[in-house]
C-alpha cells in the first residue's frame, strides 16, 4: 500500500474559556522554492503548491533505499539524517517502507503555513544512485481569511440588517487562529471623513473535546474562530462606516501573513422616524391582494414601548390584538383581519414609542393607511369526509374575488368497492383539463361566494359517496388541483377492529347514536397500493346490538395475505337498505398517532433473535462462521429456542438462494456453522435466513469483497 495517513501523538491542548490563545511558538519564515526536477530514482515527492492541513509529506523512491531488516528500531539513521523540514515541526521523519520515507506529525499543519522539504546531497538507494546536490521543495496550507464580516445590504434571501449603535461588537469569522493584535492593527471603520481604529479579542476559542488532541487547535474543519471587533472610540450618529481588514494579518500558528483585503459595512443608528409607509408586497399570502399594512420606522424598536401606544381610526372591530412588533423588528404589523377592504385609515403613534437604543419618537405621529381588494381565494373541505344524512351539512365550494368570477368543477359517483383505501379523488374524476367551466352567479367583489353543491341530485339518492374536484385561475398551469375530496352521504356510522383471532364491526345510526341490527357487512381484503382489486373474506350481519363478531375461518381468511405478524388491510362495506357507508383499516391504523407498536401476531413467533458472523467482510476463497441467538416472544416472556431444528440459507446479491443445511440449537438457544466461500462468489451483500420448526425466523446479513488487506509492521 503506498498511501498512508498522518500518525497523530495525543497531545492534550487545554484552552481557557475566557478566550486566551494556547502558547505556541512562533514559526520561522520560509521562501517559496520553484517545483523541484526530480530525479529518475525518485518516484514522487508530496505534496506540493498548495495541501491540506492533514497532507501526508512523504517521498516514494523507484528502488529500496534501506533493506526491510532496517526498518526496525529507529530506523535507517543514514537515510533520515538527510531529510529535514523547515520549520521545525513537532514530529519525525521515519522510513515508512524501504521505498518510501514519511514524517510523521505531532499535530495537523497549520492554516497559514509555508513548509520547505529538503533531500540533502548524498541521499542514496541501495543500487549506488545518490544525489548529488540539496534538492528542496515547498509548499504552503490553505491562507487565514476571514468571513462573516457584516454588510449593510442584505442577501436574497436575508432582510436588511438593522443599525447598529454607536460602539458596537462586530462579530468576524477566520478559518485559523490569528493574532488579535496583528488583526487589530490591520482592521479599521472607515466612514463619515474618519478612520476609527478597533480592538480585537478572541470571543469563541475551539475547546478539544475530552480526550482529543491537539490537532483540534490546527484542523480548520474542527474548528472556527470568532473575533470581536470594536472601535476605540464612539462611532457618529446615522452615518456608514466601511470595516476593513487589510492584508498582512499574522497567523498565530502560522508563518504567512494574509495576502487580500476583506471589507464589509455597517450604519449607525440616527434619530428614530417613520420612513415613508413602505408598500406591502403584492401577492404575499396575507389577507389583501396588495398586501398587508404596517408601518415602518428607522431603527428597531422596544415592543414594550408600543403596547398600548398605537390606535387607528375609524376604529376596527374588536380583536385581541391589534398590532404587534414582530422581533428585532423596526415595522409594526396591524392584524389584516381587523381591517375593511378598499378602505382608509389613520394610525395614531405615540410620542412615547421608543427604539431599542432607548431614543423616543419626542411627538405623536400620524399615518395613513389604505388597503386593497381582498386576495383572491378559494377553499373547499378536503381528504375524505362523511355527512350525516339528513342533517343541515352541505358541501360548499367558498371563493372571494376569482379571476374572472370563474371556476372550474367536476362530480363523480363513488361505488362501495371503489372507495376502499382510496383517498384521492382525482383517482375516481376525470382529467383536470375536462373540467367544466363554470361562473359564480352573484358574486361581489370582496364578498365571499359559496357555491352549495346538491348532494342528493349528485348522487341520484339520498345516500352515497361523492368525489369533487374544483380547479381556478389561481392554480398553476399544468398542477394538480389541490381543492378535492370524497364525501360519504350515510346516515350510518362504521367502527372496525382486528385481532389475530377476532374481528369487532359496530355500526351505529349518526342521527341518534342508536345501534343497528340486521346491517349486512361484508369484508373485503386489500393490497396496499391497489395493485389488485378487493377480495371479499368474510360477511354477516349485526346483531339486535349492532355489532358483529368474526372469528376463526372468517379471520383465517381475511388475514391470509397479511405478511407475518403484520395485521391485514381490511376493508368494510355496511348496508342498511339503500344507506351504504365503508371503512378501511390499514396494518398501521391505530399505531402510528400514538407511536406505539401493534403487537399482532399471526401465529407465527415473534422473533427477538439474531444471525451474524465471525466478521462482517469476506474475500472471495475465504471461509468464516455464522452464529444464530434464536429468541422469540412467549406471552410475556422472550425465550431462548431451545434443542431446536433451524433451516439455514444464504441469499445473494441476485436473490438467488442456497441451503447452508440444518443445524440444532444448545441449551441457550445458539446455534453455530461454518461457511465458505469459493474463489469465484459474487461480490456484494448476503442475506443469512434461519427458519426454526416452531416458525421463528432469524436472519442476519454479511458482504462478499475484493481488497487488498495492509501489510506492515507497528510497533507501539
Amino acid at each position: 500500500m503506498r498511501a498512508f495517513g498522518l500518525l497523530f501523538v495525543a497531545v492534550v491542548a487545554i484552552v481557557s474559556c475566557t478566550g486566551r490563545m494556547p502558547s505556541a511558538p512562533k514559526l520561522a519564515p520560509v521562501s517559496a522554492a520553484p517545483k523541484p526536477s526530480l530525479p529518475p530514482w525518485i518516484v514522487s515527492v508530496s505534496p506540493i503548491g498548495k495541501a491540506e492541513t492533514l497532507a501526508q509529506i512523504r517521498v516514494i523512491f523507484d528502488k529500496p533505499v534501506t533493506p526491510v531488516e532496517a526498518l526496525s528500531g529507529s530506523g535507517p539513521r543514514d537515510v533520515l539524517s538527510h531529510v529535514s523540514i523547515e520549520p521545525a515541526f513537532a514530529g519525525h521523519f521515519t522510513v515508512l517502507t524501504p521505498r518510501m520515507i514519511g514524517f510523521v506529525a505531532d499535530q495537523a499543519l497549520p492554516i497559514g503555513s509555508r513548509v520547505r522539504v529538503t533531500l540533502r546531497a548524498g541521499l542514496r538507494d541501495l543500487t549506488g544512485d545518490a544525489l548529488t546536490g540539496d534538492l528542496a521543495w515547498t509548499f504552503e496550507t490553505e491562507p487565514l481569511q476571514f468571513s462573516g464580516l457584516p454588510q449593510i445590504k442584505a442577501a436574497d434571501d436575508e432582510s436588511t440588517p438593522p443599525p447598529v449603535g454607536l460602539r458596537p461588537k462586530l462579530l468576524v469569522t477566520a478559518n485559523g487562529a490569528a493574532d488579535a493584535n496583528s488583526l487589530a492593527a490591520h482592521a479599521a471603520l472607515v466612514g463619515g471623513g474618519e478612520n476609527v481604529t478597533v480592538t480585537a479579542s478572541l470571543e469563541a476559542t475551539p475547546t478539544p473535546l475530552p480526550g482529543s488532541n491537539a490537532q483540534q487547535l490546527f484542523d480548520p474543519s474542527l474548528n472556527t474562530w470568532i473575533y470581536d471587533l470594536r472601535p476605540i472610540r464612539d462611532l457618529q450618529r446615522g452615518t456608514t462606516y466601511a470595516l476593513q481588514i487589510e492584508p498582512g494579518v499574522q497567523p498565530v500558528y502560522g508563518n504567512l501573513v494574509t495576502g487580500k483585503a476583506f471589507s464589509g459595512a455597517i450604519r449607525t443608528y440616527g434619530a428614530l422616524a417613520l420612513l415613508p409607509t413602505p408598500r406591502p408586497s403584492p401577492n404575499s399570502g396575507g389577507r389583501f391582494a396588495d398586501g398587508d399594512p404596517v408601518i415602518a420606522f428607522t431603527n428597531q424598536l422596544d415592543p414594550k414601548s408600543v403596547a398600548g401606544a398605537v390606535t387607528i381610526s375609524p376604529a376596527p372591530a374588536s380583536v385581541k390584538a391589534l398590532i404587534s412588533v414582530p422581533d428585532q423588528s423596526n415595522a409594526i404589523a396591524i392584524d389584516p383581519y381587523a381591517l375593511d377592504p378598499n378602505a382608509s385609515y389613520t394610525a395614531i403613534i405615540a410620542a412615547s414609542v421608543k427604539d431599542v437604543f432607548g431614543q423616543t419618537l419626542g411627538q405623536a405621529q400620524r399615518v395613513a393607511i389604505r388597503t386593497s381588494d381582498f386576495a383572491a381565494g378559494a377553499w373547499v373541505p378536503g381528504n375524505n369526509t362523511v355527512f350525516p344524512a339528513g342533517a343541515p351539512v352541505a358541501l360548499n365550494f367558498y371563493a372571494t374575488n376569482l379571476p374572472g368570477n370563474a371556476y372550474h368543477a367536476a362530480y363523480a359517483r363513488v361505488a362501495p368497492l371503489k372507495l376502499l383505501g382510496v383517498s384521492d379523488a382525482l383517482l375516481a374524476l376525470p382529467p383536470p383539463a375536462s373540467w367544466p367551466a363554470r361562473v359564480l352567479s352573484g358574486a361581489r367583489r370582496n364578498v365571499q361566494s359559496a357555491v352549495r353543491v346538491p348532494l342528493q341530485a349528485q348522487l341520484g339518492g339520498r345516500y352515497g359517496a361523492l368525489a369533487y374536484g374544483f380547479r381556478t385561475a389561481l392554480d398553476a398551469p399544468g398542477s394538480t388541483p389541490g381543492l378535492t375530496g370524497i364525501v360519504q352521504l350515510t346516515n350510518l356510522g362504521v367502527f372496525a377492529q382486528w385481532f389475530p383471532s377476532h374481528g369487532i364491526v359496530l355500526v351505529q345510526h349518526l342521527n341518534d347514536g342508536a345501534p343497528v341490527g340486521g346491517a349486512r357487512i361484508n369484508v373485503y381484503r386489500l393490497v396496499d397500493g391497489r395493485q389488485a382489486a378487493p377480495q371479499e373474506c368474510a360477511s354477516g350481519t349485526t346483531a339486535a346490538n349492532g355489532e358483529l363478531d368474526l372469528r376463526g375461518v372468517d379471520v383465517e381468511r381475511c388475514s391470509v395475505m397479511a405478511a407475518a405478524n403484520q395485521a391485514p388491510n381490511l376493508g368494510v362495506v355496511v348496508a342498511q337498505g339503500a344507506d351504504v357507508a365503508t371503512v378501511t383499516t390499514w396494518n398501521w391504523s391505530g399505531i402510528t398517532r400514538f407511536d406505539v407498536y401493534g403487537g399482532w401476531a399471526s401465529g407465527a413467533p415473534l422473533s427477538r433473535g439474531t444471525v451474524f458472523s465471525d466478521r462482517a467482510m469476506y474475500q472471495p476463497g475465504e471461509h468464516g462462521r455464522i452464529t444464530g441467538i434464536a429468541y422469540y416472544v412467549k406471552g410475556p416472556r422472550v425465550v431462548a429456542d431451545v434443542n431446536a431444528r433451524y433451516r439455514v440459507s444464504l441469499s445473494d446479491p441476485s436473490n438467488n438462494t442456497i441451503s447452508l443445511g440444518t443445524v440444532r440449537t444448545d441449551a441457550f438457544g445458539v446455534f453455530s456453522l461454518p461457511i465458505q466461500f469459493s474463489k469465484e462468489q459474487a461480490l456484494g451483500y448476503y442475506t443469512i435466513d434461519a427458519k426454526g420448526s416452531n416458525g421463528n425466523e432469524i436472519n442476519g446479513s454479511l458482504r462478499v469483497a475484493e481488497f487488498k488487506p495492509p501489510n506492515f509492521k507497528l510497533t507501539l
